[in-house]
């Protein structure tokens, strides 16, 4: 039986969220709920909102930088 983890992915980018999104379900060896926001805005309400098991940040997003 595998696992079922709760991803949140914080991407800006829809190509690039969609490549990961992919490569999560293609790898096959876990089950995924994968939640997507697309700023560190939006990840924080995330994470208040709902525990996640792992969060995939693109540490280049725009409200990232000082």
């Amino acid at each position: 039986m595998k696992t079922r983890l709760k991803a949140l992915l914080v991407e800006d980018d829809p190509s690039h969220a969609k490549l990961v999104e992919r490569a999560l379900f293609k790898a096959d060896l876990t089950d995924f709920d994968l939640k997507h926001v697309q700023n560190l805005a939006s990840a924080a309400a995330a994470i208040a909102a709902e525990p996640f098991d792992v969060i995939l940040l693109d540490l280049g997003l725009p409200d990232c930088r000082p």
